[in-house]
């Protein structure tokens, strides 16, 4: 467990309680080809007693962490990245000492958790985070991201109950956002599709803020247009014996070189689980049109929408003739997002049953990425791109999970692009459909001019598009850097780039960013001890800080407060972020998905799932046991014992969980009454269990005195049971529990 956590939980009474986090203030310094942002969250304990706040937040992927203060009233501290077991620890002493102290960690790509402990009554703390990335051209645009809130994700979380991110829809955190251009963007067209923005100009520099009251609800969008051809660049930085270089290309494919168009099999492969209502499903909607107007009819494509199930709007592989695209074409603008859960791999898997009698195919993915699973994901990005069939995701939103969208595209040799909700979708996909159209050039080289210590791996290229590569290097590169890359048929594409010494920007910068992407490459050991040396945050490491308080408030440990997210906007159809939603419709057989529509199918996780009754709708929201929400026991309809085994055996199998990952959220969700729940839930809280094996135990011993001997759940549940190991007291406990409810009628 990585945060303290109480004896008993707290819950909260008012909103305030709920406000720890009062503010986000957001700086970018923008010189291309980098950014550095700067987020100063303010945060504030209202109650009369010491708090434990816990809030997980979103970053860039490919950003790097550079430094993080923090300010507990008017005083500033510094602390330092260590190994992650001894960060955790010394973050456990100092809560157990009285002492205030932070915790920050890496817990998943893109994901971060802030523990701030022992903050007092009436106390404030600021914490920054300071991180860098690189700017990356596509044709003559770029696009800039700040996430801001992390949407619900569809299947079993890999982080821990602490972690793990609810949301209050009362839940209200303002933003403020100022960002300064210097440099080659200065001159560009700037606009944002996400939020109002103002600029002000002068000699060398632009100023950019916001025009309106803006939230931590959706992603911030900035995108700069300009003609510019200083694309491609290189820079070296000494570190000790060695350099640090970081070299990006944009190679071009001559015009004067003919290009013939190659037939191919278009797998249309489109979101449509509840999460995508609203905004996201209209955007899929206009996507898939388009990509219908990009197909010659010596073309092959399919259509298939995926949520909890498969539904093939083709009879697999179809020519794409004029008629048959005709028909598909009302069926498209009728589609709404209705699938329940977002079961990715089985809609790839029906691709690979797909047969083709044609050499060249594609998968076109459309998706808002709100999943869990790396792992069944990976392998079925393998077993793509042994087949050489290539993902060309779109990732629509208002915040999408960008981890999802792009790696599926990478791991098979394709590409991505991302759409909010207001922005140009027209040029995405034409742009998509270029590279698609244009050779695959596998042969890649480098020449650096001097011995290469490490490389970072050479992506799939697209002439057009933009890649940066990594290295460390024995000495520095005196003559011309050059990239080569050859197609099958022999067609070559080159870029020289000179190199520079870097002389501005934070020191080591460039160092910094080439050993980040180096630890990926190492072995846990030597992984750790350069991620410390360079003070770099990955899943090995974590910030620590610590503050001795004069004034201890006794022994109590704090009261566990986790910040509840903001719900993001116009995510699954509750809201629209798409000013004059009415003009957003694709046509009038096509209406906008309103608030009002039914949300049943919505593929919330379990702390946001409500009942099945659709009139009236149920406000009562599930809890995990790390943070815990009122419930309505009168809201929720009763079911029998009996009925309650059968339901979680079928909720077992559609979902296709392990007994293991059960949580007393699916318990709930399948008609577990309150009261037992609050029972289960207090021995969870005061035994020394791991609470996977304890509900384990209590489903198999209520089923024992359920279900017939030779009835398969229970022999499921019998051979999970044998690798339960309890003391004989959490035993106890459970017996208890089962005779309560007997005595009770249920």
């Amino acid at each position: 467990m990585n945060a303290i956590m109480t004896e008993q939980v707290v819950f909260p009474k008012n909103n305030e309680q709920l406000m720890v986090l009062k503010k986000s203030e957001v700086t970018v310094y923008v010189q291309a080809p980098t950014v550095e942002t700067q987020i100063t969250q303010h945060f504030i304990n209202m109650e009369s007693q010491a708090i434990e706040a816990v809030y997980t937040f979103p970053l860039p992927l490919e950003s790097v962490l550079l430094d993080v203060l923090v300010k507990l009233d008017d005083k500033l501290i510094r602390g330092q990245i260590q190994k992650k077991a001894e960060a955790i620890e010394g973050y456990e002493g100092a809560i157990s000492d009285g002492d205030t102290a932070v915790l920050l960690e890496k817990v998943d790509e893109g994901l971060f958790t802030l523990n701030l402990g022992n903050l007092l009554s009436g106390q404030k703390a600021e914490v920054t985070l300071i991180y860098s990335q690189l700017l990356h051209w596509l044709d003559k645009e770029i696009r800039y991201v700040l996430p801001t809130v992390i949407t619900p994700r569809y299947g079993y979380s890999p982080l821990e109950p602490q972690q793990q991110h609810d949301y209050d829809f009362r839940a209200e955190y303002p933003l403020t956002f100022e960002m300064k251009i210097s440099g080659l963007l200065s001159d560009a067209d700037i606009h944002s599709p996400t939020h109002p923005i103002k600029a002000y100009k002068n000699e060398k520099t632009v100023m950019i803020s916001l025009n309106k009251e803006a939230f931590l609800d959706r992603d911030l969008v900035i995108n700069f247009l300009s003609t510019s051809d200083k694309t491609s660049y290189s820079v070296a930085e000494k570190d000790e014996q060695q350099y640090a270089v970081i070299a990006s290309f944009k190679p071009e494919i001559s015009n004067e070189i003919e290009i013939q168009r190659q037939a191919r099999s278009l797998h249309i492969v489109v979101d449509c689980s509840g999460s995508m209502q609203g905004d996201s499903i209209n955007q899929a909607k206009q996507a898939l049109l388009l990509v219908l107007d990009e197909l010659e009819p010596e073309d092959y494509f399919s259509v298939i929408r995926f949520g909890s199930s498969i539904e093939k709007m083709t009879d697999d592989l179809i020519p794409a003739t004029q008629e048959n695209i005709a028909l598909i074409r009302p069926r498209i603008r009728h589609m709404q997002a209705d699938l329940g859960g977002t079961e990715i791999c089985n809609a790839l898997d029906t691709v690979m049953c797909q047969r083709s009698t044609l050499y060249y195919q594609d998968v076109f993915l459309i998706t808002d990425g709100e999943v869990w699973g790396d792992d069944e994901l990976s392998e079925l990005s393998r077993q793509l791109k042994k087949r050489a069939i290539r993902v060309f995701s779109v990732g629509v939103g208002s915040a999408v999970s960008e981890k999802l969208v792009r790696e599926i595209a990478q791991e098979t040799h394709g590409a991505c692009e991302f759409v909010t909700p207001g922005e140009e979708m027209v040029n995405k996909i034409h742009r998509h459909f270029k590279r698609i159209l244009k050779p695959m050039f596998y042969k890649k080289n480098i020449n650096w001019g001097q011995e290469v210590l490490w490389q970072s791996e050479l992506p799939a290229l697209f002439p057009g598009d933009q890649y940066t590569v990594y290295a460390l290097l024995k000495e520095k590169p005196v003559v011309d850097i050059i990239l080569t890359a050859k197609t099958d048929n022999d067609l070559t594409i080159s870029e020289t780039l000179k190199c520079d010494l870097n002389q501005q920007g934070r020191q080591s910068a460039v160092t910094r960013m080439v050993v980040d992407q180096q630890l990926m490459t190492l072995d846990n050991n030597e992984r750790v001890e350069q991620a410390v040396r360079y003070q770099l945050m990955d899943e090995t490491t974590a910030f620590l800080m610590v503050d001795e308080n004069e004034e201890r408030e006794g022994d109590e440990l704090p009261a566990f407060r986790k910040v509840q997210q903001m719900m993001a906007a116009g995510w699954g159809g509750s809201s629209s972020v798409v000013l004059g939603s009415d003009d957003f419709s694709l046509d009038d057989s096509a209406p906008f998905v309103s608030e009002s529509e039914d949300l049943k199918y919505l593929d919330i996780p379990a702390f946001l799932r409500r009942d099945s009754e659709p009139e009236p709708r149920s406000s009562r929201v599930m809890f995990s046991k790390a943070a815990p929400a009122v419930y309505n026991q009168n809201e929720v309809e009763e079911v029998k014992p009996q009925v309650f085994i059968e339901s979680l055996d079928t909720f077992i199998n559609d979902h296709k969980l392990e007994l293991q990952s059960l949580s007393l959220d699916d318990l709930l969700e399948n008609g577990l009454p309150d009261e037992i729940a609050d029972n289960l839930f207090q021995c969870l809280e005061q035994v020394d269990e791991r609470s996977s094996q304890l509900i384990v135990w209590f489903v198999y011993q209520l089923a024992l005195r359920l279900l017939g001997r030779f009835n398969g759940f229970r022999r499921q549940l019998r051979k999970a049971s044998k690798s339960v190991h309890l003391k004989e007291a959490s035993r106890e406990f459970i017996d208890d529990i089962l005779d309560d409810v007997y005595e009770s009628g249920w």
